[in-house]
């Protein structure tokens, strides 16, 4: 696409001024560009110059211009100079974007507030490019505000920037804020040492390095109770951290499904089979509720028969698969041949729709598009790798989100932590979205809900539930830890995992239940407790309603963790 332009470069400028910096300035010249094209252009210049220099017919100080220009290619790519052209068409397009926007809207009934609007936002985009050409330093990644809007500007600084004169006002600039929800009340979790949780957490947030605050979870005002966020297990003394923990499992927890007889017999014959005989494929025949009921003498149920049914399709499934593994594997490949086929086939269809793939949480997007400009481009959510939600329940509650963190080999730990605060985060917002449908409930019934995650990595995996104790103050916590079988002699051990997931099944029920119930009771709210007089009463003190969630914090100005 974009060779000849580069050929034509190289044949009308002298190889002492070659430079990415510089090509890239000539195809702007020729043509518009724009971020997109840049893997595109990256791919090209790297073809063109390798071709060049295989010329016989090139001169040789021009060969090693080029030959030089390869060696430091992708450092190149992430050089000062090449961030600040980034921005630069960025902020093109997000003009022409703002003023295709206003143009559509001025042929209804353009306002002023808009205009003013986009010459504010405009401004503080201009000063943000500024900034970056001014302080970024070399190496480092640009803050993609304008692209991808996940980064924004407190809003004490957007206040302080200094607004242009004129028509435009100054107002403050809020469109890349996440919304905030101020709560008519605060509810705390002080514990029998005397300890304020939310205190602690929050003067421990205000410490954060800027680079390290979307890896932190207490900057979101998420109580890491699993152990695998040391900072946050350091904040408290032993005996509150002890506190803490059984305070979470007394509220969060899974409730326990008894395993019938026919199960246990189900997964000994698989352990028999895999170990004694050679040929599997005619083995596994003798996993049939038939062959099962008549080797121990028994008569199976219709129940029994269904369940085995299913387990024995999923072995078989999940053995195939295995024989079919070869390194590396996609981290999309593993999650649909392994947990999230196994997901699908042991959870109530009936009960829970299951999305599965690089999807969005509705409840994130919900919240992040919250009283957001219809004119702007929406903000992309919280994505997720499975996603049940109930069917029967009033709101469709996400009540259980999972993620993949990677494929085989095994992901670095600091892919599998980054996940395990973006579902952390993916929770929270359910939550919150929860807390924002049902603000006439009761307090104390919007602070009982919990909701589920599940995360795997490897072979291992995970299951997480969060509740909301208090303002700013999610409590997250690792319900149970199981491993899947890595080789087909060890498929027996699939039953630790089936049986989480009848766990798992039946907590899911109970949630659809309670939520349910809250959501009766905020559509109950009309209805006001009266005197003996007839005359209205007043709320009680401890009858306080819509729950204390507190505020969501901003997403830091930079995303990106070193």
């Amino acid at each position: 696409m974009f060779q000849r332009l580069v050929f034509d470069y190289l044949d009308e400028t002298r190889h002492k001024d070659w430079s990415i910096i510089t090509i890239l300035q000539y195809l702007e010249s020729k043509q518009e560009l724009s971020v997109d094209m840049l893997n595109d252009i990256k791919d090209d210049i790297y073809a063109v110059l390798r071709s060049y220099i295989k010329k016989e017919n090139v001169n040789e100080n021009a060969k090693k211009k080029a030959t030089k220009i390869l060696t430091t290619y992708d450092k190149s790519f992430s050089s000062t100079e090449l961030s600040q052209f980034k921005n630069k068409l960025r902020r093109r397009a997000e003009e022409e974007e703002h003023k295709t926007a206003l143009r559509m809207k001025a042929a209804s009934a353009c306002t002023i507030e808009d205009l003013k609007e986009f010459h504010v936002n405009k401004h503080v985009i201009n000063q943000l490019f500024d900034e970056g050409q001014e302080g970024i330093s070399k190496g480092d990644d640009v803050i993609e505000l304008v692209e991808n809007e996940d980064c924004a500007a407190s809003s004490e600084e957007n206040r302080g920037a200094p607004m242009e004169t004129g028509n435009e006002v100054d107002y403050a600039f809020v469109e890349r804020l996440e919304h905030q929800c101020t709560p008519d009340h605060t509810k705390y979790w002080i514990l029998s040492s005397g300890t304020n949780v939310q205190k602690v957490l929050a003067d421990y947030a205000e410490t954060i390095p800027e680079p390290q605050k979307c890896s932190n979870p207490a900057y979101w005002g998420i109580l890491d109770l699993t152990g695998d966020h040391p900072e946050t297990k350091a904040l408290f003394s032993t005996e509150d951290w002890a506190e803490m923990i059984k305070s979470f499992h007394q509220d969060v927890k899974l409730s326990h499904t008894k395993v019938s007889d026919a199960v246990c017999r189900f997964f000994d014959k698989v352990h028999k089979i895999v170990n004694d005989s050679n040929d599997l494929d005619i083995a596994f025949d003798q996993l049939m509720p038939e062959f099962i009921a008549k080797e121990h003498g028994i008569e199976l149920t219709a129940d029994d028969k269904r369940e085995i049914k299913t387990l024995m399709l999923a072995v078989l499934t999940y053995a195939e698969n295995l024989g079919d593994v070869d390194l590396p594997v996609s981290e999309s490949a593993f999650d649909n041949a392994f947990p999230n086929m196994l997901m699908r086939r042991f959870l109530d269809k009936s009960e829970l729709k299951m999305d599965t793939g690089e999807i969005c949480c509705w409840a994130s997007a919900a919240r992040r598009n919250q009283d957001r400009s219809v004119v702007l481009r929406a903000r992309v959510s919280q994505k997720c790798d499975f996603r049940g939600s109930l069917k029967h329940s009033n709101d469709k509650l996400e009540a259980i989100v999972g993620l993949r963190s990677g494929g085989l080999p095994e992901a670095h730990r600091k892919k599998v932590f980054e996940d395990h605060v973006d579902l952390a985060i993916t929770m929270r917002d359910i939550l919150h979205e929860f807390f924002a449908s049902n603000n006439n409930a009761p307090d104390d019934e919007l602070h009982r809900t919990f909701v589920l995650g599940v995360q795997s990595w490897g072979w291992v995996y995970y299951t997480f539930g969060m509740d909301c104790r208090a303002a700013n103050l999610c409590r997250f916590g690792r319900l149970a830890t199981t491993r899947l079988p890595a080789t087909v002699r060890m498929l027996a051990t699939l039953e630790t995992f089936y049986v989480l997931i009848l766990n798992v099944k039946q907590t899911l029920k109970l949630i659809r239940d309670y939520t349910n119930n809250v959501a009766l009771l905020h559509s109950r709210a009309h209805r006001k407790r009266r005197t003996e007089d007839g005359e209205e009463d007043e709320v009680p003190e401890s009858g306080k309603v819509g729950g204390s969630f507190g505020h969501i914090v901003n997403t830091p100005v930079r995303k990106k963790v070193k």
